[in-house]
């Protein structure tokens, strides 16, 4: 496992040091993204951090973003796809993606598939 562990913050430094300010971490909330925040922080504390996220997140998740960033101290990007913020991440650096445009892009890519995206290509999704 440390091993494992070594590996991964080598490669992690690696980027940085390659790709400076041109680098982020991208989250999901969820364990494996949680693993990569911390590695990524540790190496860069000030590495910037984006979220892609949608109002069909459980409420829970909305409440450990804010747990976490208070806890790590940084304050990422949010991405999302909803009409308004959830109160609970109101005071965060939040932009809403257009439901409308969202939708429109999605009901295209399903007349054109004939089936979900992410069922089709879920890499392109």
């Amino acid at each position: 496992m440390e091993e494992k562990i070594n590996y991964s913050m080598k490669l992690i430094k690696k980027s940085v040091e390659e790709f400076g300010d041109n680098i982020a971490v991208a989250c999901s909330w969820g364990k494996d993204s949680m693993v990569l925040l911390d590695m990524a922080l540790k190496v860069k504390p000030n590495i910037p951090v984006f979220s892609i996220l949608t109002i069909h997140k459980p409420k829970e998740t909305f409440s450990y973003v804010v747990e976490v960033s208070k806890k790590y101290k940084f304050q990422p990007k949010i991405f999302m796809v909803a009409e308004e913020i959830p109160d609970i991440i109101n005071n965060m650096n939040v932009t809403l993606l257009s439901s409308e445009d969202y939708r429109i892009n999605y009901e295209g890519t399903q007349n054109e598939l004939g089936t979900d995206l992410f069922y089709n290509n879920p890499k392109l999704c």
